[in-house]
């Protein structure tokens, strides 16, 4: 498989180019759900790269139409720190990948933590219980930084505890508030799927993370998912070699590494690759197109530079992509 090919099959992969191998999303929350988790540090970004991979005319923009906000509104769409210590949006049914992932990118000393925010062990504890315990019904930022108020570094210590506590799967985003982000409990919000999370077999999710990850993705390396993820390469190759073996993956070299796809990828025709390569397309910034891989060398046009695209400080900007590759700045 040469490179063309494989930007080809990662294009239809993501729901950025048709096929007739796979149901195509209509809906944001369709699309939320096939895409697993979709980066959503950029809120207006990430849910137009969920409505561009519906069908739906988006382009980047920092408005948000009442379609994107309604389906936050339900909780059908939910945004939280699933992976890599980063903000996501995944559907409701898919908690469960917080649980599995987000704790991975939270690590820290916690004395270091409470000393270097001028707090003593116990204080931080309380700080963050009495931060859960302001989330009953939606809360904004703004409300949520009275518990920290005390604090010189009160802002920075609230996103800290919020971060933590999305990222263990206590609290998740609801639709914004005007232009301010908005947090509830999500024994509340989604109390079923909590209970359901919890109960969840962790080599059972890591295996349906795998699959709908490389299906969704693919072909991609063990690399890219690990680094997705933040799970371990261990348990991840086990997995994913399993799925494979099973027929529930297919696995192709490309230059001599192992990349993983969809089963389906079989049936999608030369005609099909051939049209998704003619495609040209406006991403929003961290589009997954971009971010849910750790090599993107193959990602770029001959003679663009990555740093385009994503600055070496994790700023990102909108960018084209043509033929499948990345072209420039949007």
């Amino acid at each position: 498989m040469d490179t063309k090919e494989l930007l080809a099959r990662r294009l239809i992969a993501q729901a950025l180019a048709p096929t007739d191998a796979r149901p195509a999303p209509t809906t944001l929350a369709e699309a939320a759900r096939y895409m697993v988790a979709t980066q959503g540090q950029n809120y207006a970004g990430g849910l137009t790269g969920l409505a561009i991979r519906a069908g739906q005319d988006a382009a980047p923009t920092g408005k948000n139409t009442s379609e994107l906000d309604a389906a936050m509104a339900d909780y059908e769409v939910i945004r939280t720190w699933s992976q890599r210590g980063t903000l996501h949006f995944l559907h409701r049914d898919d908690l469960w990948v917080a649980l599995l992932c987000g704790h991975r990118s939270v690590a820290g000393n916690i004395d270091r933590l409470a000393t270097a925010s001028g707090i003593t062990t116990d204080e931080y504890h309380s700080i963050q219980q009495a931060t859960f315990d302001a989330c009953p019904q939606l809360t904004d930022r703004a409300s949520l930084r009275s518990v920290t108020a005390h604090l010189p570094q009160s802002s920075a210590v609230t996103s800290h505890h919020l971060r933590r506590l999305g990222a263990s799967g206590q609290i998740i985003q609801g639709p914004k508030a005007g232009q301010h982000d908005t947090f509830i409990q999500t024994k509340v919000a989604l109390p079923q799927e909590l209970e359901q999370a919890q109960q969840r077999n962790k080599d059972d999710a890591t295996t349906e993370l795998a699959q709908r990850y490389f299906s969704t993705r693919g072909p991609a390396t063990i690399e890219d998912f690990c680094w997705w993820s933040s799970l371990p390469k261990g348990t991840s190759l086990k997995a994913t070699e399993q799925l494979a073996a099973d027929g529930k993956l297919l696995r192709t070299d490309i230059g001599n590494q192992p990349h993983y796809m969809a089963p389906w990828q079989a049936d999608v025709t030369g005609k099909e690759l051939t049209a998704a390569r003619r495609l040209t397309f406006h991403l929003p910034p961290f589009d997954e197109y971009f971010i849910a891989y750790k090599n993107r060398d193959v990602l770029f046009a001959p003679g663009v530079d990555p740093l385009t695209v994503m600055t070496k400080n994790g700023i990102s900007w909108p960018f084209t992509v043509a033929g499948g590759a990345i072209t420039s700045r949007a």
